[in-house]
């Protein structure tokens, strides 16, 4: 039998989103099935959090099945689903537009 969670990793950990940044890349290409939650908080800020797959880890693009998260207001959370997952390597990328604050991400993953 195999766990029903395969992966529980931070992406971002109170990453300041006053530019753009890029997450730390994590290895998915064990799960089928993944959901990430963004949660941020700051002084207005304004910027797009994308979800984005690789095949070699290196050259990423928004997965096209996943709606951007527009980040906007002094505090919000956010949750998207990724149902069958078909690449190994996930980032996500966040594109400022203005404002300040901070940003957590977390993707969990699972097999079945």
């Amino acid at each position: 039998m195999y766990p029903i969670q395969q992966i529980n990793v931070p992406l971002f950990n109170a990453q300041s989103i006053a530019s753009s940044e890029l997450s730390i890349v994590q290895d998915v290409s064990s799960c089928v099935r993944l959901c990430v939650q963004a949660v941020w908080s700051g002084t207005s800020p304004v910027g797009v959090l994308h979800v984005q797959g690789s095949n070699d880890g290196i050259h990423f693009n928004d997965d096209p099945e996943v709606t951007p998260i527009a980040i906007s207001g002094n505090s919000g959370s956010a949750l998207v689903k990724i149902n069958n997952c078909s690449y190994p390597w996930l980032q996500l990328s966040y594109v400022f537009t203005s404002g300040t604050g901070t940003l957590s991400a977390q993707v969990s993953g699972k097999i079945q």
